[in-house]
């Protein structure tokens, strides 16, 4: 993270609480929030799955970040990047919701 994102500062288990348009509330923690900027923010989810399928898992797991990007946002931050880490496969998938 740290060669990524240089000088960046991590917080872990960041417990976050959205409501959406509909009064809908959604509840739980961010895995790692880096703090890239001096309101610039990238979110990592930790994923322990089997195989690295990444179109299916974006697609499995696109709902709770989009829910965690959002929670950002509404509270005046700017989210550079949303990834998945895939700690059994090495990898850091990026999420793009093509905004």
């Amino acid at each position: 993270v740290e060669a990524r994102w240089p000088g960046c500062r991590i917080e872990t288990e960041v417990p976050m609480s959205y409501r959406n348009e509909l009064g809908q509330v959604s509840e739980g923690f961010i895995d790692m929030l880096v703090r890239v900027g001096e309101n610039d923010y990238v979110i990592i989810d930790h994923k322990v799955v089997h195989d690295g399928d990444h179109e299916a898992l974006v697609k499995k797991y696109a709902g709770q970040q989009e829910v965690y990007r959002k929670t950002i946002e509404a509270v005046g931050g700017h989210v550079k990047g949303v990834y998945l880490h895939l700690p059994h496969q090495g990898e850091l998938v990026e999420i793009d919701f093509g905004v």
